[in-house]
């Protein structure tokens, strides 16, 4: 039955992945401008697109892979407007994406950029090449505009990325940005702050008042705090190999033969993991050793969580825990299965969906219940 189910989960990411007919590849040899939301911009010839994906050949040569939900609008590359003089600069990203602004801090981590749509903070180490912009007013309307642009841009949100790093209870393998501060709510009840301290390396703390005891809702949420760090390292420009440690605090009582007295047990949670992708759509697999510091068994589980966009606003999140061992269901614990909806805004994302926990009794039980959570970007990044 364990197998069975194992079978099912795997099959989700799969056929979400499907790609639908591809479009026959622009023989027209036309160069685009391919505006994106979080304000970068890629000029080059598109060679192949489709339902989840558009190929991008760019002008230094090299392909980029954009996912359709990330892009505002497509237009003719046009680089024939006049100079005003102004300070504007392209900044060229190793993915390949240009930024257009003007450049209000600099320093070795950071650069600030102001655009007509906001402020974009990008990482030092992100920035391949910074150019001069010499050419940007129109000569029929004499007003500025972006070189690679027939128009004005719209305006863009000045928060770069409006997707969030995490599955549903669980992580993915994607960090926060440095300096971004974020906050989300679990069913009114749990609430968690994360901090992206480095490039590579998150950090976060929880807490749940502690109405019904030291846990519930099928032990999917713990009610005592916790602490926790995820270290993210990129392979490439869409895999990342990392771990997540998280401690977590629980009720219990101390025994010898001169003492019995309540105390706080804390329990080691480790992950390894392997992440596809983007914070936008990812796919995220996962070893987890539960080990808590007294006379209990461990658990140790398969975790398989996805984030796949499906419309402009709106994506498709699974998280997913198969245990592994007969003992790991020991004390109550469950696998689960889970898809949620999460409709994404500039700064916001709301969660609403369906946790399934499961335990491998006498016979497969299955124990539904409703999952509805809010995120929040507090940082200005």
């Amino acid at each position: 039955m364990r197998s069975l189910l194992l079978f099912l989960v795997l099959l989700l990411p799969t056929t979400l992945c499907a790609q639908g007919p591809t479009a026959p590849i622009d023989s027209s040899r036309t160069t685009f401008t391919i505006f994106l939301r979080d304000g970068g911009q890629y000029v080059g010839r598109i060679v192949e697109r489709d339902s989840i994906k558009v190929v991008v050949r760019r002008q230094g040569g090299g392909l980029s892979y954009l996912a359709p939900a990330d892009i505002t609008r497509i237009e003719p590359y046009r680089g024939n407007v006049r100079t005003r003089g102004r300070n504007l600069v392209n900044i060229t990203l190793t993915d390949g994406s240009i930024y257009t602004g003007e450049i209000t801090q600099q320093d070795s981590l950071k650069v600030v950029l102001r655009r007509r749509g906001g402020e974009s903070i990008l990482s030092s180490k992100e920035i391949r090449k910074i150019e001069p912009v010499l050419d940007t007013t129109d000569p029929g309307t004499g007003q500025s505009v972006d070189p690679t642009s027939a128009e004005r841009p719209q305006s863009i949100s000045r928060f770069e990325n409006n997707q969030f790093p995490w599955l549903l209870y669980n992580q993915t393998g994607m960090p926060l940005k440095a300096g971004q501060l974020t906050y989300r709510n679990i069913w009114f009840l749990y609430n968690e702050i994360s901090y992206g301290l480095l490039s590579f390396l998150t950090v976060r703390a929880s807490v749940t008042p502690s109405f019904f005891g030291q846990r519930f809702f099928e032990d999917a949420i713990y009610t005592r705090p916790s602490l926790g760090a995820k270290l993210s390292i990129p392979l490439g420009s869409t895999v990342r190999v990392g771990a997540d440690l998280g401690y977590q605090w629980n009720d219990g009582r101390q025994y010898n033969f001169f003492i019995n007295r309540s105390t706080f047990l804390r329990d080691r949670v480790l992950t390894g993991f392997l992440a596809f992708g983007s914070t936008k759509g990812n796919l995220t697999l996962g070893y987890t050793n539960s080990k808590p510091n007294e006379n209990r068994s461990a658990r140790n589980s398969m975790d398989i969580g996805f984030v796949a966009p499906i419309g402009r606003r709106l994506s498709l999140v699974s998280d997913n825990r198969i245990l592994l061992g007969a003992r790991s269901y020991d004390y109550e614990r469950f696998s689960q299965i889970s898809g949620v909806l999460r409709l994404n805004r500039p700064r916001h994302a709301f969660d609403l969906g369906v946790l399934v926990a499961m335990r491998d009794e006498d016979r497969l039980r299955f124990y539904p219940m409703p999952y509805i959570a809010f995120n929040t970007r507090l940082s200005r990044r």
